[in-house]
């Protein structure tokens, strides 16, 4: 126990004088498991002394050793989601390294470069997983909780048998308390605890040459050295002999700690030759080494390599790792395998009407063509391996794409729903979300965390500040992030904003580190601003519990707020309430207020500019102005605002509402085909304070029309009108006939399928339920074999 008692002291040495504060956490998360059960401190010791000798096998009979890899991605929400290209990279590096093709080779210094060995170990990635079914040895986690201060814990959320894969877990950051730095990467060593826990973890930083690792380090070789029984060039100081020295490899000359400069004269030992050394003088300290600390790395020893090898050799779940039938049934093998899989991935699911969507293949193997086909895109289908397109149209749209490999093998995968696009106009702002009237998230266009039920965010039909419902976020007994974002709201009538809410959190005993953060973003989610924070007593509305918090009484409310900056308010305003629970309780939010002050410059928002599917009769919208006395309208096909066809409407200012009557005009009979231009001004005290841009959009006669039809078949009548609550439809029919009832927003966007079916002669009566529906004008249309009739109804 000697030597290992000097690998801790000297441990603890190189972590404080570590100057960048970065390091291998291998020897830290060791003891760890030593202080768990410190019966595994002679196991240690007796693995290191079982690879101390000389190879188990003849040099000329060693064949090179393969090892089936599987990367196991753990993210938040898309942060640390390392591509694939990063992760081949390192495969590259690893390789060139253990294999020495590196290109830095010549960089070995000349005393050391006879000793410098090819590993003779190659690592590739699995092609076939656990359960027989192909892979591109990739597995992806979106959990943010285990994706920060990680440790063993990710282990068992992604884990492949260690007999037959070796894991490396890759996360945003690794769990550093009590060590005076940052770990990079840690590993086990072979047989020094369970091996369900065997591998690596490592920062998504320190993976491959791209991406997120920039140029890369060697931090990847390092920490496989270790789970191939390397022990650092300091581990055991300078010691009395090579084989109780540093690493306890003799052609390895010992250092007494860790250094990171690449000073060619550090020379911390003076016993280099003794015990069995391959030197028989002093020399200095092998920098080169990738078991040391140094930034100029570039070799193994053959020292090294014989321990390498004998620990593939002596470790029964090594040898079945290594072993021909597994290399076999992991598909490594294969060196030009065939298409298996057609894979893709987008970087964003949900937009805005208008946005850009980015597409990449990830198909494997070896796809030659692409066949993509985008329900509701723009374009519908491409050929491109990684195509951009738009959507036009709110809606949730199904993605499909066919592969071909040179073989003219092909694999097809559909994912229906997979793009949801909202209306770029939406609720205007003042606007208030109090969640009543629905029965989930999705029905009220707001989206979350795909989480077990258990630990997510769901719409709470009971115990909301204002009526029954509010939104809460079952987190009890929980730790991690997890977050809901709205719907977008169009705040670009405000100059500035202030956002309200009320939250309820009853907080756990003796709890710590809880927090609610609110995000905004101008771009429909594309990015994201933090713009408040309340956490520990601030977040409590009332008294401790150890219990589950499950039903606010209206007492237990309490009022947030914060400003948001002008480049937030836009058309696609969207907010985001991400909790961060570390053991905590569940909480409620309700009452969701966009307030401000209203521009004095006129915003239109519907027909959109270059529509070319506009019906012959329709309604222009705008958002409302600061206080004026009028607006007028302007409509023409001439860009002068000059020709017979020319049309003007003044409609006098109701308020700082953009849901009223008084933004709004209907025109009717449009000539089909035909390109209208229109703008709208605004007057106070007689002069025109506010000009809009101007907008156009041609008209297509077969477009949705939304005025009323008038026939002798039908006839309707709406009331009470405007409503507050609930509206009642009454449809008189001459004869039976089958109907279809709907219910549109100002902009065509469908919002209620009311009927669809047959009515019989006479009047039908139909009480429409609010439903959480936002103040303004809708339109409600009855579909009948002899034609449509259209009503428009204000809902206050």
């Amino acid at each position: 126990m000697k030597y290992l008692v000097w690998s801790f002291l000297t441990f603890t040495m190189a972590i404080s004088g570590f100057s960048q504060n970065t390091v291998c956490g291998t020897d830290y998360f060791l003891e760890k498991e030593f202080e768990k059960d410190p019966s595994f401190q002679n196991v240690a010791e007796q693995n290191w002394m079982l690879s101390d000798g000389p190879s188990t096998q003849a040099e000329g009979a060693r064949a090179v050793k393969i090892i089936p890899v599987v990367f196991h991605v753990l993210h938040d929400n898309g942060i640390g989601n390392i591509s694939y290209a990063q992760i081949l990279s390192a495969m590259d590096m690893i390789n060139e390294d253990f294999r020495r093709t590196n290109a830095d080779t010549l960089l070995t210094r000349a005393v050391f470069a006879p000793f410098a060995a090819d590993s003779e170990v190659e690592f590739r990635l699995a092609q076939i997983d656990p359960d027989g079914n192909c892979t591109d040895g990739v597995v992806r986690i979106d959990n943010p909780n285990a994706s920060y201060d990680a440790g063993n814990n990710v282990k068992s959320i992604s884990n492949w048998p260690s007999n037959q894969y070796f894991n490396i877990w890759v996360v945003n950051n690794i769990e550093s308390s009590g060590v005076n730095g940052i770990i990079l990467g840690y590993a086990q060593f072979p047989g020094t605890g369970s091996w369900t826990n065997y591998g690596i973890v490592i920062r998504n930083d320190r993976v491959g040459r791209t991406g997120t690792a920039g140029s890369g380090d060697r931090t990847l070789t390092h920490e496989i050295g270790h789970c191939l029984n390397l022990m650092h060039t300091f581990q055991s100081g300078c010691g009395s002999s090579c084989q109780s020295s540093g690493d306890r490899v003799c052609d390895t000359p010992p250092v007494d700690f860790s250094t990171q400069a690449c000073n060619k004269s550090f020379n911390q030992c003076s016993n280099d030759a003794s015990g069995s050394s391959v030197y028989n003088t002093d020399v200095v300290d092998q920098i080169e080494n990738y078991m040391s600390y140094n930034d100029c790395q570039n070799m193994y020893s053959i020292g090294q390599k014989v321990r390498i090898q004998n620990a593939l050799n002596n470790f029964n779940t090594l040898v079945q790792l290594t072993s021909a039938s597994n290399l076999t049934n992991t598909g490594v093998l294969n060196t030009n395998p065939g298409i298996c899989k057609a894979e893709f991935e987008v970087n964003s699911n949900v937009i805005c009407v208008g946005q850009n969507l980015s597409f990449s293949d990830l198909s494997f193997f070896n796809p030659k063509t692409y066949t993509w086909k985008f329900e509701g895109g723009n374009p519908s289908i491409s050929n491109m391996k990684d195509p951009i397109v738009s959507y036009n149209t709110p809606g949730q749209y199904k993605v499909e794409l066919t592969v071909k490999d040179s073989n003219n093998q092909t694999a097809t995968t559909v994912r229906n729903n997979y793009i949801t696009v909202l209306k770029s106009n939406g609720n205007t702002a003042p606007f208030i979300e109090s969640f009543e009237n629905a029965t989930s998230l999705s029905e009220l266009n707001w989206f979350t965390d795909f989480y077990p039920p258990s630990f997510g965010w769901v719409l709470a039909n009971n115990g909301g500040s204002t009526g029954q419902s509010a939104i809460k976020a079952t987190a009890y007994n929980n730790s991690g992030k997890i977050s809901v974002i709205s719907e977008a709201y169009d705040a670009s009538n405000l100059t500035d904003a202030v956002i309200t809410f009320k939250h309820a959190y009853a907080p756990r005993p003796n709890e710590s580190n809880n927090y609610l953060r609110v995000y905004v973003s101008g771009d429909c989610g594309l990015t994201w601003k933090i713009r408040y924070v309340t956490g520990g007593l601030n977040m409590a509305t009332r008294a401790e519990m150890s219990g589950a918090y499950t039903n606010p009484s209206s007492t237990e409310w309490k009022l947030d707020s914060f400003s948001v900056s002008t480049i937030s308010l836009t058309e696609n305003t969207r907010l985001k309430f991400e909790y961060n629970s570390n053991d905590g309780n569940n909480i409620f939010v309700d009452d969701i207020r966009i307030t401000g002050t209203n521009r004095e410059d006129i915003i239109l928002r519907s027909p959109q500019n270059n529509a070319s599917n506009v019906s012959v009769n329709q309604l222009l919208n705008w958002n409302a102005t600061s206080a004026v006395d009028y607006y007028t309208v302007e409509m023409d096909t001439d860009t002068n605002f000059s020709s017979s066809n020319y049309v003007t409407q003044q409609l006098s200012y109701i308020s700082t509402s953009s849901n009223d009557v008084d933004t709004e005009f209907m025109m009717n009979n449009l000539t089909d085909g035909i390109t209208y231009y229109w703008k709208v001004t605004s007057t106070l005290n007689g002069v025109d304070t506010a000009f809009s841009e101007i907008w156009n959009f041609k008209v297509d006669s077969t477009a949705l029309s939304v005025i009323d039809v008038q026939n002798t078949h039908l006839s309707m009548s709406i009331y009470p009108n405007p409503a507050s609550e609930n509206v009642n439809l009454d449809v008189d029919l001459n004869t039976a006939s089958p109907v279809t009832i709907l219910m549109y927003d100002i902009t065509g966007n469908l919002v209620k399928n009311i009927f669809n079916g047959t009515l019989t002669n006479g009047k039908s009566h139909f009480n429409i339920r609010r439903d959480g529906l936002s103040q303004g004008v809708y339109l409600i249309q009855v579909i009948s074999e002899n034609g449509i009739n259209t009503a428009r109804v204000v809902l206050e």
